[in-house]
């Protein structure tokens, strides 16, 4: 009996449980590049690259030269730019060491209706156009080749 199981657990091991098997990832390659900003290298901005048939994005983040290095799919990439300004508060001292202030000081608020004035300063102005941010609206299109090199130069503008 045992060597019939053992058989029967062998087999289902080979085989498998059925189903779709599971395709391996599409091959990457890499691809660096520059993004500039009406001129201006765009520091710390997150580059995405989404191939045509990738379950995924490749993605990197722009250095103080706006230049950036990340792998992706072979094909026309849609090419998104987005940037996230801003930054988690700081605890003070006090607070990081007495557990009671620390709660205190991260406590959340339910948000202050108000009704807006025109004293009331216009919006901030996005770091990135929201023309560029999104797959759906980007314009912004690379190719990726097996052969490379893979350059990208964006020039974002407003």
């Amino acid at each position: 009996m045992k060597k019939i199981f053992a058989c029967f657990l062998v087999t289902a091991m080979v085989v498998g449980c059925g189903g779709e098997s599971v395709k391996p990832p599409p091959k990457t390659y890499p691809v660096t590049g520059i993004v500039t900003y009406n001129g201006e290298p765009l520091k710390g901005a997150t580059v995405s690259f989404w191939a045509p048939n990738s379950p995924r994005a490749g993605a990197g983040v722009t250095d103080e030269k706006g230049e950036f290095q990340l792998q992706t799919s072979e094909g026309e990439n849609t090419v998104t730019v987005t940037k996230i300004v801003g930054s988690v508060s700081a605890l003070s001292k006090d607070a990081a060491k007495d557990p009671a202030k620390m709660a205190e000081s991260t406590a959340v608020s339910p948000p202050v209706k108000k009704k807006a004035s025109k004293k009331d300063p216009a919006p901030p102005k996005p770091p990135v156009p929201e023309k560029y941010s999104t797959v759906k609206d980007s314009q912004l299109k690379q190719p990726v080749t097996a052969k490379g090199p893979n350059r990208a130069e964006l020039k974002l503008t407003d």
